[in-house]
């Protein structure tokens, strides 16, 4: 089962520490969160590189075209 986190009466809420230990967080370090079309969530730690973001979205089955884009 994934780690649970519960928001406070303050709206605060504690990073479970497996969490924390993998992502390597550190009291006062500033957080970026992300919600993707599909209402996912990304946390992403502001002093890490954002390389880490690499493969966080799977690759598409066939190539974009430029019309595709344009839309």
């Amino acid at each position: 089962m994934p780690p649970i986190a519960i928001i406070n009466p303050q709206w605060q809420v504690t990073i479970p520490p497996e969490i924390r230990e993998y992502l390597r967080l550190t009291p006062g370090e500033q957080l970026q969160f992300f919600i993707n079309s599909e209402g996912t969530l990304t946390l992403l730690p502001m002093t890490k590189d954002v390389r880490i973001l690499k493969g966080i979205v799977p690759p598409r089955e066939s190539p974009v075209s430029l019309e595709e884009m344009n839309v």
